[in-house]
């Protein structure tokens, strides 16, 4: 072999060797430091936010043992149906073992376009805290999932319905799903 590919292979050997153990260095070095940093600064007093489950809920009214309250947070097709209120004067109570951050709650009437037809749907309802805070909701006649911010501290939420809307020649309010998100609070 020549000088010159003697020298090329030996400079891309200390290359090579240079640079694998530059990455073995630099993470030895700094990357327990960014981890450190990362835990003690972002993670140490702080819950994912998550899907928060009531550990009980209270309904005004429903249209029978399957169409509970408890429908509403088991992320599955089923929902609470009023007992042929036409929604007047109903309400949903959820309440939690702790107190909880709640970052946003999202609201859904049911997502099969049959039952969305032969339901009344709510329009306008507020939310309470367990401090007496009110939030009001107004929701869209859609199947869509809606979404709606709190970033409130709470014990328990309660949601009553002020209106629907009344949808000709039915009497039964319903809604699917409404989900909490946020953090516990310990």
């Amino acid at each position: 072999m020549t000088k010159k590919i003697k020298m090329t292979v030996l400079l891309i050997f200390v290359l090579f060797v240079g640079f694998v153990s530059g990455l073995y260095f630099y993470d030895y070095i700094y990357g327990w430091r960014i981890d450190t940093i990362t835990e003690k600064y972002f993670f140490e007093d702080e819950d994912y936010l998550q899907i928060i489950k009531p550990s009980s809920c209270k309904s005004s009214s429903q249209l029978n043992e399957y169409q509970g309250c408890e429908n509403l947070y088991d992320l599955m097709e089923g929902g609470w149906e009023d007992a042929d209120k036409n929604c007047e004067n109903q309400w949903v109570e959820y309440y939690f073992d702790n107190d909880v951050f709640v970052e946003f709650v999202t609201i859904e009437n049911y997502g099969y376009p049959g039952l969305f037809a032969q339901k009344d749907k709510i329009k306008d309802m507020e939310m309470i805290t367990s401090d007496g805070t009110k939030f009001p909701i107004w929701l869209e006649e859609s199947t869509n999932s809606q979404w709606y911010d709190v970033y409130h501290s709470t014990k328990y939420l309660r949601f009553n319905v002020l209106s629907s809307y009344d949808t000709l020649g039915i009497e039964t309010c319903h809604l699917q799903e409404i989900t909490v998100y946020g953090r516990n609070q310990y």
